[in-house]
């Protein structure tokens, strides 16, 4: 059970969170309670599941999105790129009728020669020391590979650019296969060698590889667009001869999830698979503003301990009458605040005073850490109000302060048939983001396991 709320007392030398980007000098040290609040929680915590966000990478070269003033959408010359909008860089339908947009940006993404962080090895020090259950990440570099945690224990919630997908002719690929074109910003293009002469050849078109290095077997996945329509997608428009073989030519898409494209049906699997194993649930570099991972939270048992790694605060989504009914009978003891911890600022800061005081776990991290520096000494820690602490590179201005109540647009796509959902929506109360529209529900209900999970009935307001 995550600690019951603590008395105020430590309130006295509390930090004003109301805007200032600068931290209050304080001559109190709040090391040992630091020490005694939140290192037992990671020593005994055996499953700890970890959701991670461009926070993590930021210390690597590479821009966070939603940073004030640093992050990718606000750095962005999205108009130089020809687009109208930065988030449009990552919208699936502007990619397909102009990739050379996301292109011309892509190896900025592209983690080419970066190193993993100190977060990253520390991912791989908890699977080492057999306390990882999982990494959620919503990362697209793939450096937590890099890093060593094994594949297995990685789910990749928005996709990677770790591997690549032809949209013409459903060829899956690593992603070294276009890294040429990535560094150079040119759209590449699949150069695979098909023969269309029979029907027997279009029907083999999709399974037969011509890619040297082969990335591991994936089941297909349920994201497909409903305007990615013949032209990009039928066998029968890449060659209209016979018998010759030609390049397929067709447009390769990273295998990242775009805006308009629904998460892999493997992650709310996995999470259905974890919900019940994890005992510790760690938050490092994410704001949770992107539904439907921003949910996970509140999917997962309210007893798991919480503890939170970010620059600022942040907040959830307000939740509406029918998902507060959905909850379990479990009872969230939690009033008022979402994480039994926080800990603010820079990632690789945090992580470096969390090692610091778990006996040699800080000698075995710097045994992986080659060639890159430790993080400088943090000096005293600052306590910011009972449950939060404050390291290099804190920002006291939460997140969504004076902005009312959070509410995040949320582009639903039925599981049944794969097109955006614009009107009502059925919802399966005992999956992770299981949709179905009004007429695929119908014909599916009976079938999604055996009837037996419940399905509600939400509205969107559009």
């Amino acid at each position: 059970m995550p600690p019951k709320k603590k008395s105020s007392k430590r309130r006295s030398n509390e930090i004003s969170i109301g805007g200032t980007q600068k931290m209050q000098e304080d001559d109190e040290v709040f090391d040992d309670q630091f020490q005694k609040d939140v290192i037992p929680l990671i020593q005994q915590s055996k499953r700890i599941l970890v959701l991670a966000g461009a926070g993590m990478s930021v210390s690597c070269g590479i821009p966070d999105f939603r940073s004030t003033g640093t992050g990718l959408y606000h750095t962005l010359d999205f108009q130089e790129l020809g687009l109208n909008s930065a988030e449009d860089l990552f919208d699936l339908e502007t990619f397909v009728s102009h990739p050379e947009c996301f292109y011309k940006f892509a190896k900025r993404l592209r983690p080419f020669g970066i190193r993993p962080s100190l977060t990253h090895y520390f991912l791989k020090l908890l699977q080492d020391k057999k306390k990882l259950l999982r990494v959620y990440s919503q990362n697209i570099d793939g450096l937590e590979e890099v890093a060593g945690v094994r594949r297995e224990k990685i789910v990749y919630a928005h996709g990677s650019l770790t591997y690549a997908k032809c949209l013409k002719c459903n060829l899956r690929m690593n992603a070294s296969t276009i890294d040429h074109e990535m560094s150079l910003g040119v759209v590449p293009r699949c150069k695979r060698e098909v023969s269309v002469g029979s029907k027997k050849n279009k029907d083999n078109l999709n399974s037969c590889p011509t890619s040297t290095s082969k990335p591991p077997p994936r089941r297909s996945s349920k994201r497909q667009c409903s305007f990615l329509c013949s032209a990009n997608c039928s066998a029968d428009d890449i060659d209209n001869s016979n018998g010759r073989n030609v390049l397929c030519n067709g447009l390769i898409k990273p295998d990242v999830t775009m805006f308009g494209e629904k998460l892999d049906c493997k992650v709310g699997k996995a999470l259905e698979n974890d919900r019940d194993k994890v005992d510790m649930v760690i938050v490092i570099g994410t704001s949770l503003q992107v539904a439907p991972m921003s949910k996970v939270i509140r999917y997962l048992p309210p007893s798991v301990p919480r503890v939170l790694i970010n620059r600022t605060k942040i907040l959830l989504p307000k939740m509406s009458t029918d998902e507060l009914n959905d909850l379990d009978d479990e009872v969230d003891h939690r009033d008022g605040y979402i994480f039994d911890y926080e800990l603010l600022g820079n990632c690789d800061d945090v992580i470096f005073e969390i090692t610091k005081r778990m006996g040699s776990w800080q000698h075995e991290i710097k045994n992986d850490l080659p060639k890159r520096k430790l993080p400088r000494e943090n000096g005293p820690i600052n306590a910011v109000d009972a449950r939060s602490y404050a390291f290099n590179g804190a920002s006291l201005e939460s997140l969504h302060d004076n902005k009312g109540d959070m509410v995040l647009v949320e582009i639903i796509h039925c599981d049944g048939c794969q097109k955006e959902i614009s009107s009502d929506v059925m919802k399966c109360t005992n999956c992770f983001d299981f949709d179905l529209c009004l007429k695929c529900y119908r014909r599916l209900r009976k079938k999604h396991f055996n009837g037996v999970h419940r399905f509600k009935l939400e509205k969107l307001n559009l």
